[in-house]
Formats: C-alpha cells, sequence, structure tokens
C-alpha cells in the first residue's frame, strides 16, 4: 500500500491559514525556517525582506521582476533563485519541493509571518483539504 504524504498547516486567527517550512536559496544563499500565510491568490511564494533577516544592501542587489500586487498595494519584488522548501510531513519524513524563483518584498517587518505560500509551490502537491473542524489545512503529496 501506498502512503501518503500528508503536510498540515494550521489556522490562526479569524481567516488565516499557515504553514511553517524550511527554505534556502542559491542566490542570495540563505537557509531559513520560515512561516508562511497560505495564499491561494499569489502566484509565486513571496517574503519579506525584514522578517528573514535580509539585509537591504542585499536586498538591493537582486534582479527586479515585474510589479504586483502585495500586502499594502503594488511592489517590485526582488528575486530569489533556485529556492528549495523542506516540508516535515505528518510522520516526520521530510518532503523537498524545489522552484526556479521566490519573490522577496521590502515592507515593513510583520510579526504574524515570513510571508505567503503561493501557487507555484501550493500547485505541486496532489490535494490541498481544509478541515474546519480541526482548524488545519493538509497538503497531500
Amino acid at each position: 500500500m501506498v502512503s501518503l504524504t500528508k503536510i498540515l498547516g494550521f489556522k490562526e486567527g479569524f481567516h488565516y491559514y499557515y504553514i511553517t517550512v524550511f527554505f534556502s536559496s542559491h542566490y542570495p544563499r540563505m537557509v531559513r525556517v520560515v512561516k508562511l500565510v497560505i495564499d491561494t491568490g499569489s502566484t509565486h511564494t513571496t517574503f519579506i525582506a525584514g522578517n528573514i533577516g535580509m539585509p537591504p544592501s542585499i536586498f538591493n542587489r537582486l534582479d527586479q521582476d515585474i510589479p504586483v500586487l502585495a500586502f499594502g498595494g503594488t511592489v517590485i519584488p526582488r528575486i530569489i533563485e533556485h529556492v528549495t522548501f523542506i516540508f516535515i510531513d505528518h510522520k516526520g519524513r521530510s518532503y523537498p519541493i524545489h522552484v526556479g524563483k521566490a519573490h522577496v518584498i521590502n515592507r515593513m517587518v510583520v510579526e504574524e509571518c515570513d510571508g505567503a505560500l503561493g501557487m507555484d509551490v501550493i500547485s505541486q502537491f496532489k490535494k490541498t483539504t481544509i478541515d474546519e473542524q480541526n482548524q488545519t489545512i493538509i497538503f497531500e503529496a
């Protein structure tokens, strides 16, 4: 019997689901644990520079992408290249997802999260289920 990989996110407050995940990038070289709001309206996963410890000197050297609507209005995101997300499933196993790029924006630090998990990552799962009773979101691979 094939064992499904299930990754859990959790509801906080009235509206938002969050997930904690490891991420690493090739350029700039970063490895972090981040808490991301799950955002099915976002094409690309987007980080907040100050929340992930990215100094302005690094942010300003990154290539720009096309303008997008983000937290609080239109912004021109910068590109983080060759990003790997490592999720931990319900059995404690790692589950990596690789994307060519993610966005980073230079907005004020937000205490609730480090950015938004976008459809570039979410769409790589086979199934997504919201369990209102247990206040969880389940990604299946």
